[in-house]
């Protein structure tokens, strides 16, 4: 604390360091104070993927051989295309499919009887990724590993870190609404309409991000590995 020209304490100012770190300390809090909602949301996500690739299994040659020419006919596409589909397209489409999937989280999250259906959302995505993945190695062993790393994961990591996020954020608002209705104590953070809405927000634009590399990156990406298909 210092002394003004006329002897007057200075007090000090609160400037964005300030706000900064209570944003870094609130967004700790709730990693911290959920973290067994993580587990949860992890692990409904990794059962997803789990049955997706055990899903291969389940398929006659005939469904192997089908989804296996239109997906070597797509790649030939690419490396053949004068004139590429647009990013923006793309971006559209990937923005508008994962915001829709986040908009359900959401609102499911203001029903105490919608967090069934939130791990249920969790574990279609999971399965749409461990059969995408699983199918791609099956097809191209090694290389397609590596066509799954970089058609699939890049966007991903993005996009499903968010999801788990507004699922957390969904079902410790669906508990703690649920606490604060039968009298029983409950953070006042966890229960308020505006930090709800304020972290599906947070999670939206990590979901803009997700879907501009969706739209513009990977296809990039493809094309070059389309050459090796």
């Amino acid at each position: 604390m210092r002394l003004s020209a006329g002897g007057r304490r200075r007090l000090p100012s609160r400037g964005p360091r300030v706000i900064h770190s209570n944003a870094d300390s609130l967004l700790f809090d709730h990693l911290r104070e959920h973290v067994a909602l993580y587990f949860f949301v992890l692990a409904m996500l990794i059962a997803g993927v789990i049955v997706g690739a055990l899903a291969i299994g389940s398929l006659t040659s005939s469904q192997v051989d089908e989804l296996g020419e239109y997906t070597l006919g797509f790649f030939q596409s690419l490396e053949g295309a004068e004139t590429p589909v647009p990013g923006n397209a793309l971006f559209v489409t990937s923005l508008t499919a994962n915001m829709r999937t986040l908009l359900v989280i959401v609102l499911l999250g203001f029903t105490v009887i919608g967090m069934p259906l939130v791990a249920l959302v969790l574990l279609i995505r999971g399965f749409i990724l461990g059969f995408t993945v699983s199918f791609l190695m099956y097809l191209q062993g090694g290389m397609g590993f590596l066509v799954a790393f970089a058609s699939v994961f890049p966007h991903n990591a993005l996009i499903i870190a968010a999801m788990t996020f507004a699922s957390v954020n969904a079902l410790a608002y669906s508990l703690n609404l649920l606490a604060s209705r039968r009298g029983v104590g409950a953070k006042r953070s966890d229960v308020s309409v505006m930090w709800y809405l304020l972290r599906a927000l947070l999670a939206s634009f990590v979901v803009v991000f997700g879907s501009a590399v969706e739209g513009y990156l990977v296809p990039w990406m493809m094309r070059l590995l389309a050459g090796y298909m």
